[in-house]
């Protein structure tokens, strides 16, 4: 797991949390799972958070605190499963998660993520 350090969401910016690398047509469940991290600080509002593929969207409320914003891919066999969570500092509040099986082709580099995008 790689963990960046985050900068506040300006208003009306995307913020992206992406990872490149080889995927293969044909995964199995013996490859590893890949995740990438980062703290996020956002303000108090609405947002649309999803995957890139096949591009499940969330609309959400979320206050104002610091995020771990988490997504991970979990090959599978014949394809790849992406969660995406994102999990706030401040303690009364739950995590949120999205989830997506995807097949992708052909085999080769593919740049997979997550995005938050604020309404504001």
């Amino acid at each position: 797991m790689i963990l960046l350090t985050g900068s506040p969401a300006m208003a009306a910016d995307t913020a992206y949390l992406e990872q490149t690398q080889y995927l293969t047509s044909t995964p199995t469940d013996s490859l590893a799972t890949t995740c990438t991290s980062k703290r996020i600080t956002l303000a108090a509002g609405d947002y649309t958070w999803g995957n890139y593929y096949p591009g499940s969207v969330q609309d959400q409320y979320l206050g104002a605190t610091t995020y771990t914003w988490t997504t991970c891919l979990d090959p599978k066999n014949g394809y790849y499963r992406q969660t995406t969570t994102l999990d706030p500092d401040h303690s009364g509040w739950a995590n949120a998660t999205i989830s997506d099986d995807f097949v992708i082709s052909p085999s080769g580099n593919w740049t997979w993520g997550s995005y938050i995008d604020p309404h504001f």
